[in-house]
């Protein structure tokens, strides 16, 4: 017995010492870590050496938080020394150390370093996507998280999002989007009084005003920077604002000092890349420094670029040094410098070229977005415009009937005092006058009885076509189904089938509302019918591009350029193998799922109270004629017994209302629909109800709603 205690308290003391170890070498680790950052832009080679250090100890650390740390730090050096390929190999691996273990704002984060990685080499695409990744995900955490500290990063993680989106719309020659992001991370760091993050922006901004021609607007914010920079001894950033300023000086000795200031700072800060850059531009006559000086800085700059490094950074130097030696009749020295500019230089324009090339496409493809989307908020505009047009005349009709009343009023008062001569003729005036208005309101009124009748008859028509409620809930465990048309017939509608073994739903929001919108309707969901019972389709990606294919027929045949068509999601249930298939058209699928059963990457995510709201989004491109068309894609979803599905078309969450008169949103829509995880459907149904008729208040419904809840 004594041995067995003894040999309990001999591993117990191993593993107190492994422990121990395995932390003193993680605290070394972060240490390191800690020290390249201090001088990765001072001392380049000493940051190194840090680095190699994290390097030696790295095989024994376990914890994939540090491990991804140290590929970050990693990239960086890769990034400062030009290595701009294994840079991102570094940021790629330390994006699968956090992947493994969630680390949601380091992956955020990772995802910005990569979009870097991409933009040193001018892939702006790739660049683009990743910054926008790395958006997306921080505004997931800032809205799901509740400590405060995990607000502020991912709210900094934003802000730097912005910065980079900014740097790649100026590149793209962008300036006003690139301004609006620049703008928007100031935003942040004003909020947050972060100095530095403001003097980056300040720069961006002045930076953006100077290629724009505004000189006076980039003088203001680039001296702004520069003494935001000064306060916070930002070697850097500073050297970057005084050389900006030196462009706009039109003075080229108040330029030189500047030159020279930045120069003291480079040198003493020893970031080489600077100094030669700045030496190079000094060395132009128009300063008129003295002749000893230039023969320093030419001797300075050759020292330097035996870097290669270096020299591959900064060939454009020899288009200054080929000057300054012509001008001192050194011809074979000026010839071999211009031709080592001229050489780079070319390898530099091939390059580029491409990026140029690179960035038109991408200008295009955001150009090209920014059209649909144009077109789109052009239709919902006419749309508005036809409506309040027939309020308008409406309005005037009772405005001119007001008006002619009045005027009438007038004349007998005035004949009154007349003669019985007068009035007996006047009042026959007012018999003929009054039958005509008689007739008149006859006749408004035989309108306005087709136009109810035609509404009703557009009633029955929708009403045929949509399936009944208690149908479709017996398919179900569960479902609800919130169906309110914004007037007597609905552009919205909600479409059940079902095909041997599997159920087909669907939530669809077809253009326009009122009568219009439900002609479009009846034709959308007798495509859809045909689609599944005509054509034998069960694919969902299958059955939307059929039913686009028969509605443009249908419009078709009208002899004109009809693009009337719908937006959809679109489930097919398979129970027996507990997989959904979703399929939509600009509309989304969302389920709310015990987080304990989410998987990673499973969609994109927020979690409360237990609960994670899964999100699909479906193809941007509506069911209808459409110019970039293209086949529908699908998505195949294993369900747990406790999930639940909604569909849903854009009425609910765009619906203004509340104590600011504002839209609702879907970020409001995906907290309300958290909230009531638990509750049954019927219950749910009751509540969303009452809350959008609750926050509507006074304001008028703007649109078609219908939501659908289900549980297999």
């Amino acid at each position: 017995m004594r041995k067995r205690l003894k040999s309990c308290w001999l591993s117990a003391c191993l593993l107190l010492f492994a422990s121990s170890s395995l932390q003193a070498q993680e605290g070394k680790l972060k240490s390191y870590l800690n020290s390249f950052q201090d001088y990765e832009y001072s001392d380049v080679y000493l940051a190194k050496i840090y680095l190699d250090s994290a390097t030696q100890i790295l095989p024994e650390i376990q914890d994939p938080k540090l491990i991804g740390d140290y590929y970050i730090h990693e990239g960086w050096y890769f990034q400062d020394i030009a290595k701009y390929e294994k840079s991102r190999e570094s940021f790629f691996k330390a994006l699968k150390e956090y992947q493994s273990i969630n680390a949601y704002q380091q992956i955020a984060d990772a995802y910005g370093n990569i979009g870097n990685a991409y933009f040193d080499v001018d892939e702006l695409s790739n660049s683009l996507k990743y910054h926008q990744k790395s958006l997306v995900l921080n505004e997931k955490i800032a809205f799901s998280a509740t400590d405060s500290l995990e607000i502020d990063l991912a709210e900094r993680g934003k802000a730097y999002a912005y910065t980079n989106l900014a740097a790649i719309y100026y590149i793209l020659k962008d300036y006003d989007k690139s301004m609006e992001f620049e703008k928007a991370s100031l935003n942040y760091e004003i909020q947050r009084d972060d100095s530095l993050g403001m003097a980056i922006s300040y720069q961006g901004i002045g930076e953006l005003y100077e290629s724009m021609g505004q000189v006076d607007s980039a003088y203001y914010y680039l001296e702004y920077s520069k003494d935001l920079f000064e306060k916070d001894q930002y070697s850097y950033g500073l050297i970057r604002s005084l050389i900006s300023l030196s462009h706009l000086e039109k003075d080229s000795v108040t330029a030189r000092n500047y030159l020279l200031r930045a120069l003291d700072i480079a040198i003493e800060s020893n970031d080489n890349f600077s100094e030669i850059s700045l030496m190079g531009k000094l060395l132009n006559e128009n300063f008129n420094l003295p002749k000893q000086t230039h023969d320093l800085f030419v001797q300075r700059i050759l020292n330097i670029q035996q870097d290669t490094v270096i020299a591959r950074k900064t060939y454009r130097v020899y288009r200054s040094l080929g000057s300054y030696y012509y001008r001192n009749n050194q011809f074979k020295k000026s010839s071999e410098a211009y031709q080592t500019f001229i050489s780079s230089y070319l390898k530099d324009q091939e390059v580029n070229e491409k990026s140029e090339l690179k960035s038109e496409l991408i200008r295009n493809e955001l150009q090209l977005k920014a059209f649909t989307d144009s077109l789109k908020i052009q239709t919902e505009y006419a749309e508005k415009s036809l409506e309040d047009e027939r309020k308008i005349n409406k309005q005037k009709t009772i405005i001119t009937i007001a008006i002619a009343g009045g005027v009438l009023l007038l004349g007998m008062t005035f004949f009154l005092f007349k003669s019985i001569k007068t009035k007996n003729k006047n009042n026959r005036l007012l018999n003929a006058k009054n039958q005509r208005i008689q007739d008149q309101k006859e006749l408004v009124d035989e309108k306005n009885k087709q136009i109810t009748d035609s509404i009703n008859y557009a009633k029955r028509l929708q009403s045929a076509i949509l399936p009944h409620l208690k149908d479709v809930q017996n398919e179900f465990s569960d479902l609800f189904v919130l169906f309110k048309p914004k007037d007597v017939v609905s552009g919205d509608f909600y479409w059940f089938e079902k095909k041997k073994d599997l159920l087909f739903i669907a939530a669809s929001d077809c253009t326009g509302h009122g009568v219009p919108g439900a002609m479009v309707s009846v034709v959308c969901s007798n495509a859809l019918n045909r689609a599944v019972n005509e054509f034998n389709l069960v694919s969902p990606s299958k059955i939307l591009d059929k039913t686009r294919d028969i509605v443009i027929e249908t419009f078709a045949k009208s002899g004109e350029d009809v693009k009337d068509g719908m937006d959809i999601s679109l489930c097919c249930i398979d129970k027996s193998s507990k997989t959904i298939i979703f399929s939509g058209a600009n509309n989304p699928l969302w389920i709310c799922r015990k987080s304990e059963n989410v998987q990673h990457k499973e969609g994109s995510e927020i979690e409360q109270n237990g609960y994670t709201l899964l999100e699909y989004k479906g193809d941007k491109q509506p069911v209808g004629l459409y110019s970039a068309a293209s086949e529908f894609k699908e998505v195949t979803v294993e369900y747990f017994e406790q999930d639940t599905f909604y569909l849903f078309t854009d009425g609910y969450a765009d619906q203004f209302g509340g104590d600011e008169g504002k839209k609702l949103k879907y970020k409001t829509f995906k907290k309300m629909l958290l909230s009531q995880q638990g509750s049954d459907l019927s219950r749910q149904s009751q509540y969303f109800d009452e809350f959008i008729n609750k926050w509507m208040g006074p304001l008028e419904q703007i649109d078609d709603i219908c939501v659908i809840g289900f549980k297999p």
